[in-house]
């Protein structure tokens, strides 16, 4: 099946696409990550090219059990790759959750001077 044909099927635009080029191996590989959500979770899913034609798709796991080393070297730089995003992602997260804490403290703040004031006025 070629490039164009998976394309067509999946009707989806992939996440990632990672070429051999980039990696310093000398094949025309590339392989596209999709996110795929098929419920309350959402998953990758890895599909390998050689010139253009599909010659291996699956998750993770399947690529670590085949016995092709170099589909195994792919699979884990793709990993890599996408945990990083990921892990950035979970800190872009976490800092504008902190902002939006901090400024919600210093409202708080705020709110507790002006009680303290209005408490302190003489009656």
């Amino acid at each position: 099946m070629k490039l164009r044909e998976v394309e067509y099927m999946i009707n989806n635009e992939p996440e990632f696409i990672i070429d051999s080029d980039s990696l310093i191996i000398k094949n025309n590989l590339e392989m596209r990550i999709y996110k795929i959500d098929p419920g309350l979770y959402h998953t990758r899913y890895f599909i390998l090219f050689n010139n253009g034609k599909l010659i291996f798709w699956g998750f993770p796991y399947e690529y670590a059990r085949h016995n092709n080393k170099l589909y195994n070297d792919f699979i884990q730089i793709a990993i890599d790759l996408v945990s990083d995003k990921d892990e950035k992602i979970a800190k872009a997260k976490e800092m504008k959750y902190q902002k939006k804490m901090d400024k919600w403290n210093k409202r708080e703040e705020e709110m507790n001077k002006m009680e303290e004031e209005i408490r302190s006025r003489p009656k």
